[in-house]
């Protein structure tokens, strides 16, 4: 495509270090732009497939990064670590390369918690009035679009993809900052410094939104305070959502405080970008929430499951659990990756109302931290069959605040192996 040429110039040996979906993707999009050129594909898994070409190189296993030595630029893949001693050429990414091209397209949102739902609720909001790409961390790919032309697109960021980012989108979203990811980043410093990468690079007068604290030369988002929009006035609380003086329902799925809050960001981008409240009002009507986060698996006679495996932080444990009037259980454990839990472990000391149930590494840490009120499992799948032996009524929340990567490839396949639990036991 002659507009990667126009940014990266005219190149014979080109990079790709990380093979996962963005990986694969990259190296599709850079084969067909420059398909001269030697492609140089570097995972550390001995055993990943590449889609070869006549001139795909693959280095693979423990050695895979001998293969920079070659390269006049590498794409890094989210996540993987890329240091001056691998490498002092000229490193991108995909999520730079196309942040650089639709720039002044792209609703980039990011934050420790949170960003999913308010990613898609906003990509559900803008659908209803424009042609729009989910991209990113959830969605496509984003160099996938390029082949097609859409109005805007909404970008999930992760850390990892803005951690080496100099470009920002028009529209940033920055929603909230807690320490995550200590085990990838040196410092808290360091992780919420590159998420701040997603305002750091705009131009004068762009859009920028985050909460009061985190605001600086932005918008405010904040439940209870008016905000100016244009002509057009939004304020939120715990009960209404106005706007303009007309008051529209909250969206039914989303459960939470915390939730009131995304879709506040939500709704103030949209009358940003030209959305009619009656679009909003339908818009939050007919969203359906995100798989993982607060999903109802089983509910009949006064008991319910929740699976909200999507939280792998302690502070997105506490908002689940202020979501529901009736918790009865809550699961709680995964990998240990340096996060600070005493905020859990006090919050979870002042409720005695909940037994919480505790598994792997994190859980063993809770519950030296903690004196009563849990009960510990060695592995997940003991912990959710517990529950299932003892809970009789109210809400039994799959919460875990930590990392799924112990038992598990990803909080998906955490989440899906307790819904998968929780339907063999009420179906047998």
């Amino acid at each position: 495509m002659q507009v990667i040429k126009d940014i990266l110039g005219d190149l014979k040996h080109i990079g790709i270090l990380g093979y996962g979906m963005e990986g694969r993707s990259t190296h599709k999009i850079i084969t067909a732009t420059y398909p001269e050129a030697n492609i140089y594909v570097m995972d550390q898994s001995a055993g990943v497939k590449v889609e070869t070409t006549e001139h795909t190189h693959v280095f693979a296993g423990a050695e895979y990064k001998t293969g920079l030595e070659k390269c006049e630029v590498v794409f890094r893949s989210p996540g993987v670590r890329l240091t001056d001693a691998d490498y002092n050429g000229i490193v991108t990414s995909q999520a730079e390369l196309f942040t650089q091209i639709k720039r002044k397209q792209i609703i980039g949102i990011t934050g420790t918690k949170g960003k999913s739902t308010t990613t898609s609720l906003i990509h559900h909001l803008l659908s209803h009035k424009y042609k729009v790409a989910l991209v990113g961390n959830i969605g496509v790919p984003a160099l996938d679009c390029l082949e097609e032309d859409y109005d805007y697109y909404v970008f999930e960021y992760s850390c990892h993809q803005l951690s080496d980012m100099t470009t920002s989108p028009a529209y940033a979203v920055l929603l909230n900052l807690f320490p995550e990811h200590l085990d990838y980043y040196p410092t808290e410093e360091s992780y919420y410094a590159s998420k701040k990468n997603i305002y750091k690079y705009q131009d004068q007068n762009e859009h920028y939104y985050s909460i009061l604290s985190l605001a600086e030369h932005g918008k405010a988002i904040s439940l209870d305070q008016q905000i100016k929009v244009g002509e057009h006035s939004v304020l939120a609380n715990n009960d209404n959502l106005t706007i303009d003086e007309m008051s529209i329902h909250y969206c039914n799925t989303l459960k939470g405080v915390h939730n009131k809050l995304n879709q506040l960001f939500a709704v103030t981008i949209s009358i940003e970008l030209g959305l009619s409240i009656t679009d909003i009002a339908y818009g939050l009507s007919t969203f359906l929430g995100l798989s993982h986060r607060l999903e109802t698996v089983y509910e009949a006679n006064g008991l319910r499951y929740v699976n909200d495996s999507i939280s792998t932080i302690p502070q997105s444990t506490i908002a689940a659990i202020n979501s529901y009037d009736d918790v009865s259980m809550v699961l709680v454990g995964g990998f240990d990756r340096g996060i600070d839990y005493l905020p859990l472990t006090e919050y979870l000391s002042k409720r005695t109302d909940f037994e919480v149930v505790l598994f792997s590494q994190v859980g063993k840490k809770l519950a030296g931290m903690m004196s009563s009120g849990h009960e510990v499992r060695t592995t997940f799948d003991e912990a959710v069959k517990y529950c299932l032996e003892k809970a009789q009524k109210g809400t039994v929340i799959m919460s875990p605040g930590a990392s799924s990567y112990d038992e598990f490839k990803s909080f998906v396949h955490r989440g899906n192996r307790y819904k998968e639990l929780i339907n063999k036991y009420f179906n047998k």
